[in-house]
């Protein structure tokens, strides 16, 4: 009777801890479900990739400008993996929130998953990591990488559980799971390999004290990583084009972080900040309260492995350049691992009665909560930037080439706008044009199709008139001889039907448009300005 008692009440908190997740889950997809495009930098872009990818590419007039190719796609690919199954199945409407659903929740899921496999439990305070759900990878874009980043900490997870099997078991699964990880994105296979190494180095610092435990954790290191070297080997080996294989022109340039202690500091919080620093500061302080009073009075847990691993990696954060072989962001990658490392390397493990556990809860629960509606508010405001491109487009017919610019603000405007149009001083609206290509059918130069990063291509003679990735303009540099922001916009009066301004509503820093008698505004929608080029008879493109 007492045997089946406690299997009751095991099964009981099991169920409760499952509904929790669940909940949490459910409460951080909302905003994914309340719009058609979030304020999301690249999303705009993938949206468009993957709606080519689930059949927009055989659509005329678009069957001509791009096609799907998956030759070159080796890495990076995760989300238009997800097209590709789904194809036939869901229209994009439907796999676009999908997989930003996934860039979502995998992360704080592996959070709680890897933390329950570590911990023999799952506590309140790994569904207060729910908050790290968002931050300013996810409001950047980078859909892959944080698919990978959540991959990476599943497998770690599963590589706990499959320990007791031996290596006769572990090779294979490691083998496989890194090459999971590294289709999805590279760095999360770094990540991956950095939680390996967390586990291998063990529980306790023991390893630091003497050099014989530090030669024995050195050994079960190497073991443990060495099977994440055979998929990197393989698609090595076998890729046609590595990733930044595209910027052929440059392929070697690298571009260093600010050297400023706030501009490192800034980089370091990427784990956590998303559209307003303030707010974001609020939560995270809340997170870093129980791990500071935990601290004070002896009662957190730490994985030291784990905890060395978040050190070297703020460590190397610190040291990454922005830029590398034609691949920008590179210095956000390591810190958007720094937060999930050091979720999982400490636990604050305070003896609460059953009654103030299930308070503690009830408030991870509504800080959660209230960190998605926050979010959730902003990507309807932004709502009526897309409903104001939307107008402007109306006009345009299919087929057509549309040039893209932008209104920039100086830094004192920049203050004055609304809050989901800047991530930090990064316009969120540069792939905003992208989406003429899927509503209107027409070209539009940024669409990013980099060989061994996307399975999209360019299609001649529009690929001579097309970036693999890269910002968009601000109006005052068209005309300009000098401008080295877009190639593109040097054949702009021969190659492009109209010209399409986002952020209008804004001062640009630059000064205006170029007073042209062949440039013709059409719409003036706000937030987007549409102009029409009169192309001569005499002025050709191809």
């Amino acid at each position: 009777m007492v045997a089946d008692s406690a299997q009751l009440g095991q099964k009981a908190r099991s169920l409760f801890r499952l509904a929790v997740v669940t909940c949490a889950i459910l409460v951080s997809v909302i905003p994914a479900t309340l719009v058609r495009i979030p304020p999301i930098l690249d999303y705009p872009n993938h949206y468009v990739r993957l709606w080519l990818i689930t059949g927009g590419a055989r659509l005329p007039p678009v069957a001509r400008m791009y096609a799907v190719d998956w030759t070159y796609a080796s890495t990076n690919i995760a989300i238009d993996l997800v097209a590709w199954a789904l194809k036939g199945i869901a229209p994009v409407s439907v796999i676009g929130p999908i997989v930003l659903m996934l860039a979502i929740i995998l992360r704080p899921l592996g959070i709680i998953l890897l933390g329950q496999t570590l911990y023999k439990s799952a506590r309140w305070w790994h569904v207060l990591c729910f908050v790290l759900a968002w931050n300013w990878v996810l409001i950047a874009g980078y859909l892959n990488f944080e698919i990978s980043l959540g991959l990476a900490m599943l497998g770690a997870a599963v590589d706990v559980r499959w320990t007791k099997y031996g290596h006769a078991v572990l090779v294979p699964l490691r083998i496989a799971i890194s090459g999971v990880v590294l289709v999805a994105h590279p760095f999360g296979l770094i990540f991956y390999a950095a939680l390996l190494v967390g586990l291998a180095f063990g529980e306790s610092f023991a390893p630091l004290l003497s050099a014989c435990n530090l030669r024995r954790a050195i050994l079960r290191i190497f073991i443990s990583c060495l099977p994440t070297l055979v998929p990197v080997v393989a698609l090595v080996m076998l890729a046609p084009v590595l990733p930044g294989g595209h910027d052929k022109g440059h392929p070697f340039v690298t571009t260093w972080q600010e050297p400023t202690v706030s501009a490192h500091v800034s980089m370091l919080l990427i784990g956590l900040k998303t559209y307003n620093v303030s707010i974001d500061a609020i939560f995270g302080t809340i997170l870093a309260l129980p791990v500071l009073i935990a601290l004070i009075h002896n009662r957190l847990r730490i994985h030291a492995g784990l905890l060395v691993v978040t050190i070297v990696l703020t460590v190397a954060a610190l040291l990454m350049p922005s830029m590398i072989f034609g691949i920008a962001g590179v210095d956000t990658r390591l810190p958007g691992m720094i937060a999930l490392s050091f979720s999982v390397a400490v636990l604050p493990d305070f003896r609460f009665s059953r009654r103030v556990a299930a308070c503690a809860i009830a408030t991870a629960m509504l800080v959660v909560a209230a960190r998605s509606a926050w979010i959730g508010r902003i990507w309807l405001e932004r709502q009526a930037d897309f409903a104001s491109l939307s107008r402007a487009l109306q006009q345009v017919p299919q087929g057509a080439a549309i040039l893209p610019l932008e209104h920039m603000p100086s830094a004192q405007d920049l203050t004055r706008a609304p809050v989901g149009r800047f991530l930090g001083n990064n316009p969120l609206f540069w792939h905003y044009p992208t989406l003429a290509i899927m509503d209107r059918r027409d070209f539009e130069p940024t669409l990013f199709a980099a060989a061994g990063q996307q399975p999209i291509r360019v299609l001649p003679p529009w690929n001579a008139l097309a970036v693999a990735a890269g910002p968009i303009a601000p109006i005052d540099k068209v005309g300009d001889p000098n401008q080295r922001v877009a190639p593109y916009l040097n054949r702009w009066s021969d190659c492009f039907d109209y010209i399409l301004v986002v952020n209008a509503d804004m001062p640009n820093a630059g000064g205006p448009l170029l007073a042209s008698p062949i440039i013709v505004l059409m719409k003036n929608e706000g937030f987007a300005e549409l102009y029409r080029v009169i192309r001569s008879a005499d002025h050709t493109c191809f």
